[in-house]
């Protein structure tokens, strides 16, 4: 049998007008209604494209998976293997050390060092003085959206909400793992990391793309010692949007979706 997700999962289609802007707005409400629902269910929600590619399970597993049984036994074994290999050794080494292993130089290394520590600018100082909670835009960001990329790219007929049987929404990238091309951790670091946001933000996997991750946080962040933190984190795992302190705080602060994306 091919893997598909939907005749794996239950699943619930993405909506879709053909508006994309409306279409991001109105799925954004249908997976805060889901996940509401979740709570009686026991069925954790997570959008995904139809034509996910099942191949890079078998890659990863390094033999053919052919049924539902075989399915399984993988994802418990990869939830087995990021429990003991990941998230004893958590933040002080995992993501930091594959951060300094794509420096060249001891120059890259300071550079990167220098990432890490807030900017003592008046910019960053102001940034909590007016701290406020953004207006709730969509699943996807606003600028991705109205940008040629999005409007060429995205189109919700290709999503469905797949309602995975899980306790933690951090498990659904061992269903549906990512990571381990260019600059992007292994598949097995984003486990540790998605546990990580959950455990400390309530931050949960909303979107599961091919190099691409939403997280959703019914309630974003405001403190400023919360913010330091997880900025700190993302800038770690994300080279690409978090790229360093200030523009990561910029980003998550009072934000109820956090993006990660990787070139």
């Amino acid at each position: 049998m091919k893997l598909s997700v939907e005749n794996v999962f239950e699943c619930i289609p993405a909506i879709y007008s053909g508006n994309l802007q409306e279409d991001n707005e109105e799925n954004y409400r249908l997976y805060r209604k889901l996940v509401k629902e979740s709570e009686n269910t026991g069925l954790c929600p997570v959008l995904i494209k139809k034509d996910h590619e099942f191949d890079y399970l078998e890659r990863l597993s390094d033999h053919r998976i052919e049924s539902k049984e075989d399915y399984k036994k993988d994802i418990d074994w990869r939830l087995y293997r990021a429990n003991h290999c990941c998230f004893d050794v958590w933040l002080g080494r995992m993501l930091y050390d594959y951060k300094l292993d794509w420096c060249a130089t001891k120059e890259d290394v300071e550079v990167c060092l220098k990432e890490l520590e807030p900017p003592l600018s008046n910019e960053y100082k102001c940034l909590y003085q007016n701290a406020e909670e953004k207006e709730v835009f969509g699943i996807f960001d606003e600028d991705e959206v109205n940008s040629k990329y999005g409007q060429e790219r995205l189109c919700f007929d290709n999503y469905v909400f797949a309602l995975l049987p899980i306790t933690n929404p951090w498990e659904a990238l061992a269903w549906f793992p990512m990571g381990g091309f260019n600059w992007c951790p292994s598949a097995y670091c984003q486990i540790a990391l998605a546990k990580e946001l959950y455990e400390k933000y309530e931050a949960r996997i909303m979107y599961i793309g091919v190099d691409r991750l939403i997280y959703y946080l019914e309630k974003p962040l405001m403190d400023k010692v919360d913010i330091e933190s997880a900025a700190r984190t993302l800038i770690i795992a994300d080279g690409d949007i978090y790229c360093d302190y200030e523009e990561a705080a910029k980003n998550i602060l009072g934000s109820h979706t956090w993006t990660l994306w990787w070139d």
